[in-house]
């Protein structure tokens, strides 16, 4: 069914994106606020999917303050495995909004049920 044309209004959600590239590893840097923990479950998983998918969805940096918002994880695995690159989405976000994206984040996504 093809979508609905939308009328004229205005956007109420900020567009925070504001790049995006294929940033070498070595110049990604992890946020220090991170608190996430990965189990080793965890890790093979998403190792096994990188391996066999491969990279299908972009870490996310903060260009105001240099960090890490979202991948953490990827980017572990990325520097374990030698890859040379990830791909990054870039945002401007302020150090209150970075803190609060890192406390939400994942929090909100794992409220998704299944159907």
């Amino acid at each position: 069914m093809p979508a609905k044309p939308r009328t004229s209004t205005p956007d109420i959600w900020k567009k925070r994106i504001v790049g995006y590239s294929d940033v070498p590893i070595a110049q990604l840097k992890r946020n220090p606020l991170n608190f996430r923990t990965h189990s080793k479950e965890q890790k093979e998983a998403l190792r096994a999917m990188m391996t066999s998918v491969g990279v299908v969805q972009s870490v996310i940096v903060n260009r105001i303050t240099g960090n890490l918002v979202d991948g953490h994880l990827r980017l572990q695995l990325a520097d374990e495995d030698g890859q040379d690159t990830l791909p990054v989405a870039f945002v401007e976000l302020t150090e209150r909004e970075e803190k609060q994206i890192l406390a939400t984040f994942d929090g909100v996504a794992a409220l998704a049920g299944i159907d």
